[in-house]
């Protein structure tokens, strides 16, 4: 039986944090849980205070933790995580998941089995949305539908989001001064240069195809316009991470591929007549614009607006 810390960072989401928190309290698993919070909304203190303390005088399953990072960002919040994880010197894995997710009864032991039987130090699993519009395009949907790594549990080059995954403690004992860069806190993206860090100070990955987590995805995203933000913004975050790595090669073909992306883009666009090709065109278009913008130092702030509640 392992010991556990299962982390949830939020930022004004409570009806999220509350469905997270009851699917946390049913999970099916034969290990010893800690869940810890961290709050990162200076405002909502007092009510989020409340809220947790009202589940542990209603008998929550596991020991709650309530943590608060009055810094805004998200990588303020996940790096709180780290530090809370570190203090705990019998704590064996770190497991995060975010407060938009829910996760299958069978989430956690799968995420545990294969760290175990695989030996790596970072296991992934499949995020499936659950999308709250119910009319969003059918081209809309497979775009922004979670992407599965592998159909079988095995080891894997790379895995590059913390939406759905464990940390060996081991691995971060190891190098407890790693951080996540506050420069992608309003951003997005800080857990993908994380993890590229973690994968250079030679992190082993793995995959459970079968720790499904399910993640509501809102009106307020279901549109052609988020979409491409989102296009934009996932592109120009890899040509920052690619850029403060030093990436020689990659920054090259990030560049070269940039100006090629937004030739294409622009002249499948004007020969697009369907939905769904204009689309694909304007997502090449604007991943092109992402990536060159970031050698222009600019990026976009998609954090400062919260999507869903």
């Amino acid at each position: 039986m392992s010991k556990i810390l299962i982390a949830i960072p939020t930022y004004q989401r409570p009806d999220g944090l509350r469905q997270v928190l009851q699917s946390i309290a049913v999970l099916e698993t034969r290990h010893e849980v800690v869940v810890l919070v961290v709050n990162n909304d200076y405002s909502g203190k007092s009510q989020l205070e409340f809220s947790i303390q009202q589940l542990r005088d209603t008998g929550y399953r596991f020991p709650l933790l309530l943590r608060h990072e009055d810094r805004r960002g998200i990588s303020h919040a996940r790096n709180m995580i780290v530090c809370e994880a570190l203090k705990s010197i019998d704590t064996d894995v770190l497991v995060m998941i975010d407060d938009d997710e829910f996760p299958s009864a069978q989430w956690l032991d799968e995420l545990i089995d294969t760290q175990s039987e695989l030996a790596a130090d970072i296991v992934g699993g499949p995020v499936s949305r659950i999308f709250e519009d119910s009319r969003i395009p059918d081209y809309l949907r497979r775009y922004n539908d979670g992407k599965h790594m592998s159909v079988k549990r095995e080891k894997i080059e790379f895995i590059g989001s913390t939406a759905n995954i464990l940390i060996d403690m081991r691995f971060l004992r190891r190098f407890p001064n790693e951080r996540f860069d506050v420069e992608f806190g309003m951003t997005g993206g800080g857990d993908y240069e994380f993890l590229k860090r973690a994968k250079k100070l030679g992190a082993s990955f793995a995959w459970a195809p079968q720790a499904l987590i399910q993640e509501t995805f809102p009106i307020s995203r279901s549109s052609v316009e988020w979409s491409l933000k989102r296009a934009y913004r996932s592109a120009n975050a890899e040509a920052r991470v690619a850029i403060k790595h030093r990436q020689l090669s990659g920054v090259a073909m990030m560049l070269v591929g940039g100006f090629a992306g937004l030739i294409a883009g622009k002249v499948k666009g004007g020969r697009a007549s369907s939905p769904p090709a204009i689309f694909r065109a304007r997502v090449m278009e604007m991943r092109a614009l992402g990536k060159l913008d970031a050698f222009r130092g600019r990026k976009y702030e998609e954090y400062a607006i919260v999507h869903g509640q």
